[in-house]
């Protein structure tokens, strides 16, 4: 996205790679956002195993089917709950890192579109393009352009470290 905008002289003093960092780490805070939100999607899919397929009557009793596996999906909800766990907790040190990156930057509309694309979600969603705009009350283009200078700026602030 980067290459398309027109950020005239707002990378002079830090290189597009230095850019493209700080633009990877934020990406992938809404990777493993999305991750949780398969993880949890995974654990609720598991957890309808557990309902009974079909019940079975017979002459002297009554069960559900033969090739119930309770223990086999209670151990697998374990183990994904076991990995949601861990995947939060590595999204939550991210995004302090995320937090304490956008508070430096000096423009709150650059710390307000950083925030909503990649530290909000909406009903569980990671929020598009159109809907940050909507959120701010700005077209779309602008949110992006404001995203372009919000990266470049803090390109800048890591250098200066």
């Amino acid at each position: 996205m980067l290459n398309t905008l027109n950020l005239g002289g707002e990378l002079k003093g830090v290189s597009m790679a230095k850019v493209q960092n700080v633009k990877q780490f934020f990406k992938d805070i809404r990777k493993e956002q999305a991750e949780i939100q398969e993880l949890k999607n995974l654990i609720q899919d598991k957890e309808l195993e557990l309902l009974p397929r079909g019940i079975t009557y017979d002459r002297d009793k009554v069960m559900v089917s033969p090739d119930d596996m309770f223990s086999e999906v209670c151990a697998a909800i374990s183990d994904l709950e076991m990995e949601l766990g861990r995947q939060i907790m590595i999204l939550a040190k991210h995004q302090i890192i995320a937090e304490q990156m956008i508070d430096k930057l000096n423009d709150p509309n650059e710390r307000r579109v950083m925030r909503f694309y990649y530290l909000t979600t909406i009903e569980g969603q990671l929020p598009n393009w159109n809907q940050v705009a909507i959120r701010m009350n700005y077209f779309e283009s602008y949110v992006k352009k404001l995203h372009g200078k919000a990266l470049v700026n803090l390109a800048k602030i890591r250098e200066k470290k």
